[in-house]
Parts: structure tokens; sequence; C-alpha cells
């Protein structure tokens, strides 16, 4: 049995592994979480099931799909791929198949109101049984990639969150500072569904026919990803956020290009497609760049685009040893942003927070209509 650390183990496994979809296989199922255990309200969802980490037999089968990963190629060409969550999802649903630990009932099992014209309320991700005591769970899975966007004013103190101290942010405001690259949602947005949407469906009255099982249903989230401080800086982290969370950073390009100069000579560089988000990168010699090939690349794909849009890209250094083969591993990954970002997120922000109080002024209002009268 492996006496590793886990952070060792881990780290060691997944520079040993060479295909890509296994290495972000090995992500999902044994990365740090991106909630905290101890400070998010919810349960948290873990593959590993055994006390060692990763266990022997865990290690061992992701070295055999490394081996062998046909299957896992085959399974993943039947679904949306091209889709960060889809993708996901679909990596977690072969684990949980060949899983020792853990009996699937149902994956992404629609909930609908034959009340309401059959209207979907939404998608349990999986709904499975727990071997080791029988429990029945509903797990939650999101992947996530925040940006932490600073208030523009200097008046508010790059300081842990206090209460009552003038201009500090209270956590559910911080919280919103967190973005998606593409500014869609915050991890507010993502916090607030989880709790309020994603964990109760199969508590309501209009999942049970459709539920393999009567339950109760242990809900517990699933959530993993990397957040991203600007370059050079300690972005704020909301409470709920775990120590070890995958990190980056994200800058503009001028800021990046002072950063790389005054990186080490024997760094090289890549840019990641969306694909490639979730694992450290493993890139073959043909496509690391020197910075000035970097550079070129980031104005190349911004001009053929014609939208300047988040770039994901990651410093390299050298593979050492025989299972290296020539390959250059991630030593540390970053967003590279067009000027205008930062203001548009700001303005997203205000967006974001605004329309999160309009829903729940409804939601409040809606609950007084429906309670009974005195």
């Amino acid at each position: 049995m492996r006496n590793d650390s886990g952070p060792q183990a881990y780290g060691e496994l997944i520079e040993t592994l060479r295909e890509a979809p296994v290495r972000d296989l090995a992500w999902l199922l044994l990365s740090a979480d991106l909630l905290s255990a101890t400070r998010f309200p919810a349960a948290l969802a873990h593959f590993n099931a055994e006390p060692v980490f990763p266990s022997q037999i865990l290690h061992d089968w992701l070295l055999a799909c490394d081996a062998d990963p046909a299957p896992l190629h085959e399974m993943l060409a039947r679904g949306e791929s091209h889709r960060l969550g889809r993708y996901a999802e679909q990596l977690l649903h072969f684990a949980l198949l060949h899983s020792p630990h853990f009996d699937l009932h149902a994956a992404g099992l629609q909930v609908r109101d034959a009340r309401r014209g059959n209207m979907t309320l939404g998608e349990c991700d999986f709904l499975l049984t727990r071997l080791a005591d029988r429990q029945l769970l509903h797990w939650e899975l999101a992947v996530k990639l925040y940006l932490y966007v600073p208030p523009e004013s200097s008046a508010i103190p790059v300081m842990p969150d206090m209460p009552g101290v003038p201009g500090a942010l209270d956590e559910r405001a911080l919280q919103f500072r967190w973005l998606g690259p593409n500014l869609a949602d915050s991890l507010a947005d993502k916090v607030a569904r989880l709790l309020g949407h994603q964990l109760r469906l199969t508590t309501l009255d209009a999942a049970r026919s459709a539920l393999p099982a009567e339950g109760p249903w242990l809900p517990q989230v699933y959530l993993k990803g990397w957040l991203f401080h600007p370059l050079g800086q300690q972005g704020r982290l909301p409470q709920l956020v775990s120590e070890g969370h995958g990190r980056g950073w994200w800058a503009t390009p001028d800021a990046w290009w002072s950063h790389a100069q005054s990186a080490s000579p024997h760094q090289a560089w890549a840019m990641l497609p969306r694909a490639r988000w979730l694992a450290p990168a493993r890139v073959d010699a043909s496509a690391v760049l020197s910075p000035d090939a970097m550079r070129a690349r980031i104005e190349t794909h911004w001009h053929e685009r014609g939208v300047a849009e988040p770039l994901l890209i990651v410093a390299l250094r050298r593979g050492v040893g025989e299972q290296a083969d020539g390959a250059w591993f991630e030593c540390e990954r970053g967003f590279i942003v067009p000027d205008f970002w930062a203001p548009r997120a700001r303005h997203r922000i205000e967006e974001l927070s605004e329309r999160a109080d309009a829903a729940a002024r409804r939601a409040l209002a809606q609950g007084a209509d429906d309670a009974p009268s005195i």
C-alpha cells in the first residue's frame, strides 16, 4: 500500500500519465476540492473511498487506463466533450461505472413536474449507493475556473474580511468578485444555485416517481476547479474556499510579458485549448513556445478570432527521467485577458449581484403570497 503524502502521490501519478483524458480523469478524482469541507454548509463528495491517498486500487486502475485508453475514448466519443462541464460528467461517469466502492443508479436524471406541463425542474447529476454503508448519495458535479477581480477603489483594505470594518467586503460580496473568464457567472451564483436548487432536487415531490429508490438521499457537492489571482497579488478568498485549491494567475498581455521576461531562461510556454483546462498540462516538445513566440501566438489568435477573449496559457519545465519522453510539464498557469476585461468584469459583478438580489426579492414575495392567512 502507498505511504506517500496526498499531494506528492497525486503529483507523481499525474506526471506519470501520458494520455490527456486519463490525466483529466486523475485530476477530477484526486485533486484538491475547490470548497472547504469544514466551512461549506453542505457535504462534499469524494471518489477516493479509502484512507490511503490514492488507494492502491485507484492508482493501479488509472495506470491501466493510461496503458489502454480505448474504453475511455469510446465513452467520450458518445458525449459532448467540447463542453467542459459535460466532459467532466463523462469522466466521472466512467469512473463510477468501474468503481468497486459505489453502485451507480442513474446519471443525468431529468426531474420534471407533471403538474406544470412536464416542465424540467433540473437534472440530478449522479445517483449512487456507497457500498460500505449502503448510503444513498446524490452528487452534483461542477468544474469551475474563477478569476478574482479586485475592487477599483483603493479604500477597500487588502486584508481578510472583517465585519464592521468600513469598506470591507462581506462573504457574499466577495464571492461575486470571483468571476468566470467569460463573465457568465460568479462563485456566488454557483453557491446559491447549489444550495438553493440543485442539492434539493431529490426532496421535491416531482422527483419521487423518477428516483431509483425512495431515499432519503444524501446530497453532496463534487466541485473541482482553479482560482486565478491577479498576477503578483493575493486574491481575497471567500471563507468557503479550500486552502489547497488549484491556483493560477491572470494578467493583461503587457503585465504577463514583464513577468515572462523575468522568468527562468529555461522556461517555455504553451496555450491550452478549452478541452485541456482541467489537469496540469503535459505538452509535446513540438508545441512548446518561447516567450516571444507565445506573445505572437496570443496576438494572432485574437486577430484571427476577431475578438480578444481570455486565453489560458501555461509555463512549462522540461521533463526528466524515462517517463518524460521529451515532454514538458506545467509549472504555472494563467489567463491572458485583454485590457478591457477588468472594467467589464467590474460592471458584470454589479449586474450579477443586482440580478441575485432581485431573484431573492421575488422568492421572498412568492413565499409571502403562498403563506396561509391567519
